[in-house]
């Protein structure tokens, strides 16, 4: 089950966690995607500015899935990708970033952890080294470091500033909403947290039943606050 998680502004739900599209100027920041399993993330396309910083995007299991998806097509009149800034990010157990697609331009990627699982963790087809800036990513996959990059098809490297190696996290251990749930007393449960949350109401609130509560605990167990 795809759990998400946060303040949603500028995507509309989907088959994957979230979509930002429309040729619109979108956000999406400080959100939780859970269980997202061998799904996107966040997919992004037709697009002309945007932004996603501060979000979790967990498979819950290794998986071929994708943490962000960047759609670089123009078929009906869409624009592609351009203007985007994608920031202090934290991905589990998928690609960290795949991009398909040739009209993609102005791609900042800084200061993200992408710890994939037995995939590489960037693949891009199409990929342009002018469309894209990186710097201070950190990078973790359980294959061998020579095939992390797949870039047009073939292994490869991304030329980046600040670049780190991640630590091994294994995906089926990270925190969740069932451990977020035992920890506060209740029980280890989803259909146990979303039955109180949905029974909330203005005379009957309980901060630990919000996505706010929920978000911070899952940072903190991941060691990022």
């Amino acid at each position: 089950m795809d759990v998400t998680l946060g303040n949603h502004q500028g995507y509309m739900y989907s088959a994957s966690s979230a979509i930002i599209t429309d040729g619109i100027t979108a956000q999406v920041a400080g959100n939780a995607f859970l269980k997202v399993r061998s799904n996107q993330g966040i997919n992004v396309g037709n697009l002309r500015q945007g932004v996603i910083r501060d979000n979790l995007i967990l498979s819950g299991t290794p998986s071929g899935g994708n943490g962000i998806f960047l759609i670089g097509w123009t078929a009906l009149g869409q624009v592609g990708v351009h203007d985007l800034l994608i920031d202090n990010n934290y991905i589990l157990g998928l690609r960290g970033l795949m991009a398909y697609g040739a009209s993609i331009s102005d791609v900042s990627v800084r200061n993200n952890q992408f710890r994939a699982a037995n995939t590489e963790v960037v693949s891009f087809g199409d990929y342009n080294a002018g469309a894209y800036s990186f710097t201070g990513n950190a990078y973790y996959s359980q294959r061998q470091p020579n095939r992390w990059f797949l870039i047009n098809g073939g292994t490869g490297y991304i030329d980046e500033t600040g670049a780190m190696t991640a630590s091994f996290v294994d995906p089926a251990l990270a925190p969740d909403i069932e451990t977020y749930h035992a920890s506060i007393g209740g029980e280890a449960s989803l259909a146990a947290f979303l039955d109180i949350a949905r029974r909330q109401w203005e005379r009957h609130w309980c901060d630990d039943y919000t996505a706010a509560a929920v978000i911070q605990y899952l940072r903190q167990q991941l060691g990022l606050q």
